[in-house]
């Protein structure tokens, strides 16, 4: 009972519904190429709040998400509820790490980082009230250019690593960039979107060449 009580709250106050998040705010982007389902972006700065979790693909997902929903929804020093916003994205936070298991010496170790993006008001990090939780930190993003693949329907480890390679093949076709992985699976709406409708996209970071006067951010 306690989880349809949560269920039916977050619908109600984030904009969810069975058909995506509706209204919600999503970082600034300008689009610069199309091709089908495939976009180069110039992103405007914003910050995110981020955790980095272990685990199966599906279990860091749920478990990041856990982590931040609890910051947005009051777990913070101020105890202030923030907007929900999208997208939530995710990556492979690989590093080297010494006799920690499941991973032996000098073994690279998969981790995942789980980002929320913050409510545009919030300017600067030190406008944010600070989290409960040490696990959670913040960065600000800066103005960059990123290659897009939007999809629909479900992600997983195995699909997410075939559309990367798949935007990443359509990149080395555009001269003008050079790409940046690793890349991010980034997911618009709750778990209980019609698959159908759900938005999803694969997002890879671009450097451009800026000589010769080529439009590049600050």
């Amino acid at each position: 009972m306690k989880f349809l009580i949560a269920g039916f709250w977050a619908v109600a106050t984030t904009g969810c519904s069975v058909i995506g998040i509706q209204g919600v705010d999503e970082p600034a982007y300008r689009i610069i190429a199309v091709e089908g389902e495939k976009e180069i972006r110039l992103y405007e700065p914003y910050i995110v709040a981020k955790t980095t979790v272990d685990g199966s693909y599906r279990e860091a997902q749920s478990k990041g998400f856990r982590i931040l929903a609890g910051y947005i929804f009051g777990g913070n020093k101020k105890q202030e509820e923030i907007a929900m916003t999208a997208p939530v994205t995710s990556e492979v936070n690989s590093e080297q790490i010494a006799m920690t298991a499941p991973v032996l010496q000098s073994k690279v170790a998969d981790k995942w980082l789980i980002s929320f993006v913050m409510p545009e008001r919030f300017e600067s990090i030190e406008q944010l009230p600070q989290p409960n939780d040490s696990r959670i930190s913040f960065s600000k993003v800066l103005s960059r250019y990123a290659a897009v693949l939007k999809f629909t329907w479900f992600s997983s480890k195995e699909r997410n690593q075939e559309l990367a390679d798949e935007l990443l093949a359509w990149v080395k076709t555009q001269p003008e960039y050079k790409p940046l992985p690793p890349f991010k699976m980034a997911g618009y709406d709750p778990p209980w979107t019609i698959p159908f409708l759900r938005r999803n996209e694969i997002i890879l970071d671009l450097q451009k060449n800026c000589d010769q006067g080529n439009d590049c951010p600050n």
